[in-house]
């Protein structure tokens, strides 16, 4: 696993881990949750919990991350993959003799 590769992944597993002991302290996202009636809701399962705005709006964008980072790291993966190929060609290349 290349740099390029290493670090997107570490960064996308570490945010993973964060955001699921958050969603294990405050009872699931609010993705699942709602506002209703100026009260903010997470959920997990289909049950809500309260939670004050701050940690409503944390929890949205802590989410929303994840839903960026793993396509992310996904294509930065392909991207390393596609790179070692052609360097390993290359390679090949430099090391057949020539005829």
């Amino acid at each position: 696993m290349g740099k390029v590769t290493r670090i997107p992944f570490v960064v996308t597993a570490l945010n993973f881990g964060v955001w699921g002991i958050v969603n294990s302290v405050i009872h699931g996202d609010a993705i699942n949750g709602k506002i209703e009636l100026g009260k903010y809701y997470v959920a997990i399962k289909g049950r809500h919990t309260e939670v004050p705005r701050g940690v409503y709006l944390y929890s949205f964008v802590h989410t929303c991350t994840n839903f960026v980072l793993f396509p992310a790291t996904i294509l930065s993966a392909l991207l390393g993959m596609r790179t070692n190929t052609r360097k390993g060609k290359r390679d090949q290349m430099a090391d057949s003799p020539e005829d």
